[in-house]
């Protein structure tokens, strides 16, 4: 395989990271058409894997091939379209993992709130985004608001971005993603949320090995420990 000298180094993930990630893209393809190269490296590399069944391999050339023609995919019902096609590999990915709901759910923030949930945990209410004009401030301190995809996630980053205070370029309003594992919180759908996905836990959220990205949203993201986020400031 010949890569591209012009590439970013291909980096080391595993194999359930990396079908995480597929399943990610496919259901929720905000960003379809930006930066699937690394994407389809490794699954070129992962769909030649001997050890993998000839079933999962054809699967996994099916995902390349919805990378490939990122426009193909449209908002429409149709059960032989290109979407219900992502929907439907992205289950079969989910089934090759074994999990029947979210592994990780992801909270958008920027980076210099960062310091403070590493030490209190996401903690309902502790940061205002929106006034009463735009959402209940009562319903917005009632919780902690997730979403199942980090690219949901941006959304909210970017709201925090756009909402918080100083200059807008700084590393403080930075937008970041938060991960975290999804094990043993009462998750909640949040019944206001216009998109799909958007799930609550009425309680302060401690974090277990939370991971980040942060800033240019794009291409195959590389989950960072946050207390090594924190240390390069």
């Amino acid at each position: 395989m010949v890569i591209d000298s012009d590439l970013p180094p291909v980096p080391r993930v595993s194999f359930d990271e990396l079908l995480l990630e597929c399943i990610d893209a496919l259901v929720t393809p905000s960003m379809e058409g930006a930066g699937r190269e690394i994407h389809l490296l490794l699954l070129d590399e992962a769909s030649k894997e001997p050890s993998h069944s000839e079933h999962l391999q054809e699967t996994l050339k099916e995902v390349a091939d919805i990378f490939r023609n990122p426009g193909s995919i449209n908002p429409d019902h149709d059960p032989s379209s290109p979407k219900a096609r992502a929907e439907s590999l992205a289950a079969a990915l989910s089934q090759e993992l074994g999990q029947a709901g979210p592994r990780y759910i992801f909270h958008g923030t920027i980076w210099g709130r960062l310091a403070g949930i590493a030490n209190e945990g996401l903690v309902p209410g502790r940061f205002t985004v929106w006034n009463d004009d735009v959402a209940s401030r009562k319903y917005c301190d009632s919780a902690v608001f997730f979403t199942a995809s980090w690219r949901r996630a941006v959304w909210w980053a970017d709201a925090a971005h756009h909402c918080s205070r100083g200059r807008r370029d700084s590393k403080h309003r930075t937008p970041v993603i938060i991960r975290i594992s999804a094990d043993g919180l009462r998750l909640e759908p949040d019944q206001r949320a216009v998109f799909p996905g958007c799930l609550m836990v009425r309680s302060t959220v401690s974090l277990v090995d939370p991971h980040v990205i942060s800033g240019q949203f794009s291409g195959f993201p590389i989950w960072r420990p946050l207390a090594e986020v924190l240390a390069t400031k």
